[in-house]
């Protein structure tokens, strides 16, 4: 392989390096200790595994070139589906803390077992039920009947979703993270004084 092959060559596999490198650095923008192998924790022994194979794969096809044009297209065929495998696995925990409703489920049948109704502030489609196990219905409620609803409840909590979160607002009985909004439980003594921060905001 001459020069001009192999600065094509290194050329061919420009985008390859380059998305790995914007996977890790995703990776590492949201979980600061990604990298830091820790066998209490199976999810990041994993991720440093996923890292391995592409880039093992890319340094084996970066200083071992293929010889012939065969060789180099069945190189970067397989080098598409290694690195989107991979991108899969790495992103992987980036992915549960974002999408991972069991959290809230979770709270919601502690507090459904001490008694609390809940009720939910707009649509509401059964998600919690099914990964928290609750027994009882969740109420849908809204900004018609929000009032009327938590007169007639003394000892309830509602959920929320809200887009945004500021330093004016009351602590909530709940929160986490989920898709690109924040997932609230606020106690009915905070929302009867405002029921505007029930609203998706």
């Amino acid at each position: 392989m001459d020069d001009k092959d192999r600065v094509r060559w290194y050329f061919d596999l420009l985008p390859f390096f380059a998305l790995i490198c914007i996977v890790i650095l995703i990776v590492l923008l949201n979980e600061k200790s990604i990298l830091i192998l820790d066998i209490s924790t199976p999810k990041l022994v994993m991720l440093q595994w996923w890292l391995i194979l592409p880039i093992s794969f890319c340094l084996i096809i970066f200083f071992k070139r293929p010889h012939s044009d065969y060789g180099k297209i069945i190189s970067i065929f397989f080098l598409g589906p290694v690195l989107i495998i991979s991108a899969t696995g790495i992103m992987e925990p980036t992915f549960h803390k974002f999408y991972d409703l069991r959290p809230i489920s979770n709270y919601l049948k502690k507090i459904q077992d001490q008694g609390y109704t809940v009720a939910n502030y707009g649509k509401y489609h059964g998600q919690f039920h099914y990964l928290g196990k609750l027994k009882e219905p969740i109420v849908i409620t809204g900004d018609g009947e929000i009032k009327h609803w938590l007169a007639k409840n003394s000892k309830a909590k509602i959920i929320a979703v809200r887009k945004t979160i500021n330093g004016s607002l009351p602590k909530p009985e709940f929160m986490q993270r989920y898709r690109n909004n924040y997932l609230i439980v606020w106690d009915r003594s905070t929302v009867i004084k405002d029921p505007t921060i029930a609203q998706r905001k």
